[in-house]
C-alpha cells in the first residue's frame, strides 16, 4: 500500500503545481498594459485589427486608449507582418503587423490619447500644463516602441510627444540628420538635444519613462519649475530587470494632450514603427513570451504518467 499513499501525495502535488502555474498565468493576464497597439491585421476593426496593406489613414480599430482614428500621409500602410526585436538572445514579445512608411513617403500618422475615459483617464491634464491630476506627483509612465529605418542619416524621423502650446514638444529619432539617433527636448524656442548613439538600419527597441514630479500647471511658453522626469533606454534586453538609463533629463513638454505621433519627413528611405506601449512598470513595456497554460498543463501530465508508471513498478 505504500506504493499508493505515494501516488496520492504526488498526484496532489502536480495538481497544486498546475492549479498554482494557470493562476500565475491569470494574475499576469490581469495585469494588463495600460495602452498597447501591436498593429494587428484582420477584418474585424471591433477587435484592434487593422486591414493589412492598405492605408493607416482614417482607420480606427478599438484599442483602450486611443479615440477616433488614425491621420496619416496616403501611403503610410500596415503590414501584415511586423517588425521583430531580439537581445541578449531574448525576443520581445510582438503580435500582428506595423505602420509603413515607403521611399516616397513623407508625412506624420497622429492618433489621439483617450483622456476621457479608459486606461489612461487618471493622467489626464489638469486645466492648464500639468500632465496628471492633483494627485499624479511622483507617479511614472513607461513607454515602449520599436522603429526601423532602410538609412542612417535622415532628419524628423520621429516618435513624439506634444504638449498643447505650438512649439513644446519632446521627441525620439534621428532629428538632425547627423548619423545619430536622437533625444530632442524642445521648449518654446529652445532645442536640447541628447545622443542615443550611433543610428543603424537594425530594428530597434526605445524605451521611455517619465515621472511626474509636479502636477503644477504653468502658463504658455513659460517652463516648469518640477517637470517631469525623462529617463531612455535603447535595446535593452527584453525581460530584464530595469537598468540604468542612457539618458536622464527634465523636461516641461511631454505630456498626454497631444496625440501618439510618428513621422518621416524624408525622401529616399523607408521607416516602420511597431509594438506600441504604455505601461506602468518596466515588465509592462519590455514583455517576453511566457509559456501558454496548454503549455503547462502538458507539462504536468506527463510528469504525472511519469510518477503513475514508477509508481505501479514499485514493489
Amino acid at each position: 500500500m505504500r506504493w499508493l499513499v505515494n501516488n496520492r501525495t504526488t498526484n496532489r502535488q502536480l495538481v497544486l503545481f498546475l492549479v498554482a502555474a494557470a493562476g500565475c498565468l491569470a494574475a499576469s493576464a490581469q495585469a494588463s498594459l495600460l495602452v498597447y497597439d501591436g498593429f494587428k491585421t484582420g477584418s474585424t476593426p471591433a477587435n484592434g485589427e487593422y486591414t493589412a496593406a492598405a492605408t493607416l489613414n482614417g482607420k480606427n480599430p478599438t484599442i483602450a486608449g486611443f479615440t477616433g482614428a488614425w491621420t496619416a500621409p496616403a501611403g503610410t500602410v500596415v503590414n501584415a507582418t511586423g517588425l521583430t526585436y531580439v537581445n541578449g538572445g531574448q525576443g520581445l514579445t510582438t503580435t500582428g503587423g506595423d505602420i509603413y512608411w515607403d521611399s516616397a513617403t513623407t508625412g506624420q500618422a497622429t492618433r489621439n490619447f483617450n483622456l476621457t475615459s479608459g486606461p489612461l483617464q487618471p493622467y489626464k491634464n489638469t486645466p492648464g500644463w500639468g500632465m496628471g491630476p492633483a494627485n499624479a506627483t511622483g507617479q511614472t509612465l513607461y513607454f515602449s516602441w520599436l522603429y526601423q529605418t532602410s538609412v542612417t542619416s535622415p532628419n524628423n524621423e520621429a516618435w513624439a510627444l506634444f504638449s498643447q502650446e505650438t512649439g513644446w514638444y519632446f521627441r525620439i529619432g534621428q532629428t538632425t540628420g547627423n548619423g545619430n539617433f536622437v533625444v530632442e527636448n524642445h521648449t518654446n524656442a529652445t532645442s536640447t538635444l541628447y545622443s542615443l548613439g550611433a543610428a543603424d538600419t537594425a530594428v530597434n527597441l526605445f524605451v521611455v519613462k517619465l515621472t511626474i514630479n509636479s502636477a503644477a500647471t504653468y502658463p504658455p511658453n513659460s517652463p516648469q519649475a518640477n517637470a517631469s522626469t525623462v529617463s531612455i533606454w535603447r535595446n535593452p534586453v527584453p525581460g530584464s530587470a530595469e537598468s540604468a538609463p542612457l539618458v536622464t533629463f527634465t523636461s516641461t513638454s511631454p505630456n498626454l494632450a497631444g496625440p501618439v505621433n510618428f513621422s518621416k519627413w524624408f525622401s529616399g528611405g523607408t521607416a516602420a514603427y511597431d509594438e506600441y506601449r504604455i505601461g506602468t512598470t518596466w515588465a509592462d513595456v519590455t514583455p517576453i513570451p511566457e509559456p501558454s497554460t496548454v503549455f503547462l498543463f502538458a507539462v504536468g501530465l506527463l510528469a504525472l504518467l511519469w510518477a503513475r508508471r514508477r509508481a505501479v513498478s514499485l514493489p
